[in-house]
């Protein structure tokens, strides 16, 4: 069985990031406070993952928000596909 879904991480534009428009989950401001103040620190410890399938940021948009606020440029994304 193969469990290893990505072993490549690359940088990408947030540009090129498109957010999934059905995500459940909500960021308030003082978690993307916090998440600002993490990579500010300490940088990316987890790259974003992006659907080979449906082209949306399916884990990390908290992470995508908070270096949007800093203002990066491009973040760590791996691509799976589901």
């Amino acid at each position: 069985m193969d469990l290893i879904r990505s072993t490549e991480i690359k940088m990408v534009p947030l540009s090129d990031i498109k957010l999934n428009p059905k995500n459940r989950n909500k960021h308030p401001k003082d978690q993307i406070d916090e998440l600002v103040h993490i990579i500010k620190s300490t940088g990316f410890r987890r790259p974003v993952t992006i659907s080979n399938l449906s082209g949306f940021l399916s884990c990390g948009e908290g992470r995508y928000l908070a270096a949007k606020k800093i203002g990066i440029k491009e973040i760590p994304a791996m691509y799976q596909d589901y």
